[in-house]
Protein backbone atom coordinates (compact mmCIF):
# COMPACT_ATOMS: atom_id res chain seq x y z
CA UNK A 1 0.00 0.00 0.00
CA UNK A 2 2.84 2.26 0.72
CA UNK A 3 4.54 1.97 -2.10
CA UNK A 4 2.17 1.91 -4.65
CA UNK A 5 -0.96 2.85 -3.58
CA UNK A 6 -1.46 5.85 -0.94
CA UNK A 7 2.29 6.72 0.06
CA UNK A 8 3.54 10.10 -0.90
CA UNK A 9 5.39 8.67 -3.86
CA UNK A 10 5.16 5.69 -6.70
CA UNK A 11 7.24 3.80 -8.55
CA UNK A 12 6.68 3.69 -12.39
CA UNK A 13 7.74 0.84 -14.51
CA UNK A 14 11.09 2.27 -15.52
CA UNK A 15 12.02 2.03 -11.38
CA UNK A 16 11.69 6.36 -11.48
CA UNK A 17 9.96 7.84 -8.32
CA UNK A 18 7.47 10.37 -8.69
CA UNK A 19 4.86 11.86 -6.61
CA UNK A 20 2.16 10.59 -6.06
CA UNK A 21 -0.95 13.35 -6.53
CA UNK A 22 -3.22 11.29 -4.79
CA UNK A 23 -1.42 10.08 -1.52
CA UNK A 24 -3.32 9.50 1.50
CA UNK A 25 -0.45 11.64 3.07
CA UNK A 26 -2.02 14.54 1.42
CA UNK A 27 -4.62 15.01 4.01
CA UNK A 28 -3.36 12.90 6.98
CA UNK A 29 -0.41 11.51 9.26
CA UNK A 30 0.22 8.13 8.67
CA UNK A 31 2.29 5.04 9.67
CA UNK A 32 2.40 2.32 7.51
CA UNK A 33 2.96 -0.57 9.78
CA UNK A 34 3.94 -4.71 8.37
CA UNK A 35 2.29 -7.45 10.94
CA UNK A 36 2.86 -9.54 11.78
CA UNK A 37 6.60 -9.61 12.23
CA UNK A 38 8.56 -11.26 10.19
CA UNK A 39 6.30 -10.36 6.71
CA UNK A 40 6.51 -8.08 3.53
CA UNK A 41 9.88 -5.65 4.64
CA UNK A 42 9.63 -6.21 8.69
CA UNK A 43 12.43 -8.19 10.12
CA UNK A 44 13.05 -10.07 13.69
CA UNK A 45 16.40 -10.37 14.97
CA UNK A 46 15.92 -13.89 16.45
CA UNK A 47 13.38 -15.87 14.71
CA UNK A 48 11.95 -17.21 17.93
CA UNK A 49 10.67 -13.59 17.62
CA UNK A 50 8.29 -14.22 14.89
CA UNK A 51 4.51 -13.75 15.37
CA UNK A 52 2.51 -16.85 15.51
CA UNK A 53 -0.98 -15.65 15.86
CA UNK A 54 -3.82 -13.46 16.44
CA UNK A 55 -3.10 -12.85 20.10
CA UNK A 56 0.72 -11.99 19.62
CA UNK A 57 0.47 -10.10 16.58
CA UNK A 58 -2.63 -7.51 17.99
CA UNK A 59 -0.24 -7.36 21.55
CA UNK A 60 3.35 -6.22 18.97
CA UNK A 61 0.49 -3.70 16.97
CA UNK A 62 -0.81 -2.32 20.51
CA UNK A 63 2.94 -1.88 21.74
CA UNK A 64 4.36 -0.42 18.57
CA UNK A 65 1.51 2.53 18.70
CA UNK A 66 2.39 2.82 22.21
CA UNK A 67 6.01 3.29 21.35
CA UNK A 68 4.60 5.77 18.59
CA UNK A 69 2.85 8.01 20.76
CA UNK A 70 5.33 7.97 23.50
CA UNK A 71 7.73 9.32 21.02
CA UNK A 72 5.09 11.51 19.33
CA UNK A 73 3.09 12.56 22.04
CA UNK A 74 2.15 15.86 20.04
CA UNK A 75 -0.43 13.83 18.27
CA UNK A 76 -2.05 12.38 20.96
CA UNK A 77 -5.26 14.25 20.40
CA UNK A 78 -5.95 13.54 17.06
CA UNK A 79 -8.46 11.20 15.63
CA UNK A 80 -6.53 7.54 15.31
CA UNK A 81 -7.98 5.13 12.33
CA UNK A 82 -6.61 1.35 11.90
CA UNK A 83 -7.26 0.64 7.90
CA UNK A 84 -5.61 -2.31 6.00
CA UNK A 85 -5.67 -4.14 2.86
CA UNK A 86 -5.75 -7.68 1.16
CA UNK A 87 -4.91 -10.08 4.27
CA UNK A 88 -4.72 -7.03 6.61
CA UNK A 89 -8.41 -7.07 6.43
CA UNK A 90 -7.82 -10.01 8.63
CA UNK A 91 -6.21 -8.43 11.47
CA UNK A 92 -7.52 -4.91 11.43
CA UNK A 93 -10.57 -5.90 14.04
CA UNK A 94 -8.07 -7.86 15.97
CA UNK A 95 -5.67 -4.55 16.26
CA UNK A 96 -8.67 -2.71 16.58
CA UNK A 97 -9.84 -4.80 19.76
CA UNK A 98 -7.12 -5.00 21.08
CA UNK A 99 -6.48 -0.90 21.14
CA UNK A 100 -9.95 -0.81 22.44
CA UNK A 101 -8.97 -3.28 25.65
CA UNK A 102 -5.63 -1.60 25.90
CA UNK A 103 -7.29 1.84 26.23
CA UNK A 104 -9.96 0.68 28.58
CA UNK A 105 -7.11 -1.28 31.06
CA UNK A 106 -5.22 2.02 31.14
Amino acid sequence: GFLTEQGPFRPDKDGNININDFAWTKRANMIFVEQPAGVGFSTVSDDADLTTGDEQASADFVNAVGVFFDKFSALRGNEFFVASESWGGHYAPWFSRAIIRAQAAG
